[in-house]
């Protein structure tokens, strides 16, 4: 999930409301709880 991916960086909300940025596509915001196959895990989680 982006939550937990290296990728992904928190922009608002919390929960099922989180949204964020990530750097595979830096145009469009992604749910926390999204997938892709560019997953890198996130140091620490």
């Amino acid at each position: 999930f982006c939550h937990n991916c290296q990728l992904y960086s928190k922009v608002s909300g919390d929960g099922a409301t989180e949204m964020g940025k990530c750097l595979v596509i830096p145009k469009c915001a992604v749910g926390h709880n999204a997938w892709c196959m560019s997953w890198v895990k996130k140091p620490g989680t």
